[in-house]
């Protein structure tokens, strides 16, 4: 039982319902947790009621047939177990002898105003915030004193990215920071009474690269002296020294990346980003969907809030950055740098993060899949959901051929080229939609924007990718879903046929096995005619399934329109492939989270539908016994 709670304890047959308390104006509401238990101890019914209970009148002794009545722990014990779980409906009947009810009746919670209402207890302590933040202006309780390390110099300078906000002297200070070139750093001017802000290249720290820190190279080469790191506090000028030992030294750009800056350009670099900045604007990307400009600007405000200081630009390069970064993070990811042949030995669509959950021979399907009877087939079956994406509209462009993607057809888009050459020789189709009610095909032919799908929702672009998306797979059957499948399934097979040899996928010719659906949210969109062949309520193994995941993706995806829309064509794809795979990369570490919560919502169903099947299936053996007969036949 649990602690600071009490309990009444009483016996009743199942079928008869506990006594309710009489209420009084004296009494608050309490939370009665009733627990039912069959005498075999195999079966248990839980409720949860909110009750009044009168206190008016002393409590009576408890009857004998409750204090015969086991303690707690045995009422736990006996209760129903996981793995004894059948699918055959359970019922409590009065054949099952005396049951046990239990009562625990929990009160209310105590509520406290700072768990309510914190910002109304925090405001009592602001102005103790305010003199702090003050303090923190000045020198604090370091005035006057020596510096803490040597203990001879005058402390003049600290640092707003160290831990400790303490004055130290000059010496000190770049000796602290030999391995910390990137910190923001301030002086205490002893006229003027406040902190001035200065960098460590004009104190005269040096950053040697190729080197342990503190150790200079005799044949050290100068960079340039406008040498630019973006870090993730600011835009910093560094002076750099690269490391000339030996016959031939490292490259410029393979000192920087052993000391994890990535430079925008192997060929003589002046400016670099830290692997800190890079992964946290990717981070932040996946969720925020910001533009480069606008990160590139919280940057240049973190180093001057005044706007005053004449920074380099380094926009340019940072988009640069960005773009490889993200490349070379899909191809790290996808195994291609243990591979003989590198990156360009990568495959069309491999660097894509497959479902976890999809049947996939030789990975996680059993060895005699292919041999499973009709009945468990549907374990093996496929599902595949397309759908279409308007918002996701990029610019028409003169110079579209300029800017190509990195690893274009690499990831989850198709290969462009031979993409748009099939679209172009395809463009007289048209497509006249017969279902009343549903405008995808109306307007498949209105130009809206240049963008994927070239104009509308059309046949010809659809194709080419679904038929892409199946190259390689190898189950038996498939269940297919498209917001205008009772029209695009029309001659699936002919178009099919006018494809590439690489693109006609054998398993659509098995008919029988596949299922052609339409989404449960957009099937009442359609005439009624589509209602019974296209929904998933009359398909055999499909569950609860509804098919609108491409909806729940555009959700996430939709957030990245405004800047996907100004990004040339190579760039948007890189963008969106990344995007694509972290959202991927979420769905696979969640996956046996939301499968767990899917399974504990289902398994209480299943009784509860039995039970109401079997009262249904009895009836109509009563009232139309011919007709079930007719049915089962059918079936």
């Amino acid at each position: 039982m649990l602690p600071n709670t009490t309990s009444k304890l009483s016996t009743a047959k199942c079928p008869r319902r506990p006594v309710q308390p009489t209420s009084s104006r004296f009494q608050p509401t309490f939370a009665s947790h009733q627990v039912t238990v069959s005498a075999d101890g195999r079966r248990r019914l839980e409720s949860v009621n909110h009750i009044l209970r009168d206190f008016s009148e002393e409590p009576g002794p408890l009857s004998e047939s409750a204090q015969d009545l086991p303690a707690h722990e045995d009422v736990e014990a006996c209760a129903y177990q996981p793995e004894e779980f059948s699918s055959d409906p359970v019922e409590f009947d009065e054949d099952d002898g005396a049951g046990i009810t239990v009562h625990v009746e929990i009160p209310e919670a105590r509520r406290y105003e700072n768990s309510a209402a914190p910002l109304h207890t925090w405001l009592k302590y602001r102005d103790t915030y305010l003199d702090e933040l003050l303090r923190l202006e000045g020198q604090g309780g370091h005035a006057g004193r020596a510096c803490p390390d040597c203990q001879t110099n005058t402390p003049s300078f600290r640092c707003k990215d160290c831990s400790t906000p303490e004055l130290v002297c000059k010496t000190c200070l770049l000796s602290h920071h030999v391995r910390l070139p990137f910190h923001c750093v301030e002086l205490w001017d002893h006229t003027d009474l406040f902190f001035k802000t200065v960098t460590l290249k004009s104190l005269g720290l040096r950053f040697q690269l190729g080197h342990p820190p503190g150790i200079a190279c005799p044949f050290r080469h100068p960079g340039h002296q406008d040498f630019t790191v973006l870090h993730t506090n600011g835009i910093h000028l560094v002076q750099v020294d690269f490391c000339g030992c030996g016959l031939s030294p490292p490259p410029h750009y393979i000192q920087l990346l052993c000391m994890r800056l990535w430079p925008p350009t192997p060929l003589e670099p002046q400016t670099c980003a830290t692997f800190n900045l890079l992964h946290q604007f990717q981070t932040l990307h996946f969720h925020a969907k910001f533009s480069v400009l606008h990160f590139y600007q919280s940057l240049h405000w973190l180093t001057d809030g005044t706007g005053l200081r004449d920074l380099p630009d380094g926009l340019k390069s940072l988009h640069l950055m960005i773009c490889e970064y993200r490349h070379i993070q899909l191809l790290k990811r996808a195994g291609r740098g243990q591979s003989a042949d590198g990156a360009t030995g990568t495959a069309q669509g491999e660097l894509t993060l497959q479902c976890r959950a999809c049947p996939q021979p030789e990975i996680n399907l059993p060895e005699d899949w292919s041999k499973a009877p009709a009945d468990r087939a549907w374990l093996y079956r496929l599902m595949i959901n397309q759908d279409c994406n308007f918002r996701l509209k990029n610019r028409l462009r003169k110079n579209q051929n300029v800017d190509r993607a990195l690893g274009d057809g690499w990831g989850y888009f198709v290969e462009s080229r031979p993409y748009h050459e099939w679209v172009i020789t395809h463009t007289d189709s048209e497509e006249i939609s017969t279902c009343a009610g549903f405008s995808a095909l109306i307007n498949a032919n209105s130009k809206k924007t240049k963008g994927d799908l070239q104009c509308g929702e059309r046949y010809n672009c659809v194709d080419w990718i679904f038929f892409w998306s199946l190259c390689g797979i190898a189950v038996r059957s498939l269940l297919l879903s498209y917001d205008i499948m009772c029209e695009w399934s029309k001659n699936l097979i002919a178009r099919m046929l006018d494809l590439p040899e690489d693109l006609q996928i054998e398993i659509l010719r098995n008919e029988d096995g596949n299922y052609y659906i339409v989404p449960k949210f957009h099937l009442e969109a359609h005439g009624k005619k589509c209602h019974a062949c296209y929904s998933l309520n009359y398909k055999h193994g499909v569950g609860h399934t509804d098919c609108e995941t491409p909806e729940r993706n555009w959700a996430i995806l939709n957030h990245a329109a405004p800047s996907t829309k100004e990004m040339t064509p190579g760039s948007r794809q890189d963008t969106l492939d990344d995007l694509c795979g972290f959202m991927n990369w979420v769905k696979t570490v969640r996956l046996v989270q939301n499968l767990l919560k899917l399974l504990t919502a289902a398994i209480p169903q299943v009784r509860q539908h039995c039970l109401a099947f079997k009262a249904f299936h009895d009836s109509l053996k009563i009232k139309r016994p011919t007709a079930v007969e007719e049915w089962q036949v059918m079936l």
